[in-house]
């Protein structure tokens, strides 16, 4: 029976990897800014499949340019609003009466995390005021959606074609035609009829 003694097994010490530098604030803030402009840029994509799909809402560059800027700012906030939490917190810690003072380590940690919130709150706002960058942000939420919601769309442009005969969505009948007149010209419906040609495709299914 000596098979099931136990047997010890040497694995060694411990050893705790060397400490890994902080990553510079510089490159945090860019890549948080990142992600709050993907994060617009989705609810930008979600808010143009709803006007299209169940507002059948015109597309309109200038509302969403506002509303882009609009989500950008609330980010802002949140961010100063983390810092504001971390300065107080800072602040309360130092006030109490068994405060023995925070060593240097938390010091920078918290001096560095405030720092972070109020440069990346700085760069929504200048994102939300930067004419040039909402508008790429509107056009690429808008090629997102039209990735999205364009395969129903042409499946109930098509449907309707076929059942109003050539023409029917111009003089010269090549609507259904060869090359790309048919997405061109999907693509430029997309805020006119298509929207209400994907409602009924949808309710079909």
């Amino acid at each position: 029976m000596g098979w099931f003694r136990s047997r010890g097994v040497d694995v060694g010490s411990f050893v705790a990897p060397p400490p890994v530098a902080p990553a510079p604030v510089a490159r945090v803030v860019a890549d948080g800014a990142l992600i709050g402009g993907s994060v617009v840029r989705m609810i930008l994509r979600n808010r143009v499949v709803v006007d299209v799909l169940r507002e059948r809402a015109f597309f309109d560059r200038a509302a969403l340019s506002d509303y882009a800027a609009q989500e950008l700012q609330a980010l802002a906030a949140q961010e100063q609003q983390s810092a504001e939490r971390i300065s107080v917190r800072r602040d309360e810690q130092r006030a109490a009466p068994d405060y023995a003072g925070l060593d240097l380590p938390k010091l920078q940690e918290t001096l560095r995390r405030e720092r972070i919130h109020r440069e990346l709150s700085a760069a929504f706002i200048s994102w939300a005021a930067d004419a040039d960058r909402l508008a790429i942000m509107v056009e690429t939420a808008r090629d997102d959606a039209w990735s999205e919601i364009g395969p129903v769309l042409i499946a109930g442009a098509e449907q309707s074609v076929r059942l109003s005969g050539p023409g029917h969505y111009g003089d010269d009948g090549n609507y259904d035609g060869n090359g790309n007149d048919r997405e061109d010209r999907l693509f430029d419906l997309i805020t006119i009829d298509l929207p209400q040609l994907a409602e009924e495709s949808l309710r079909r299914r």
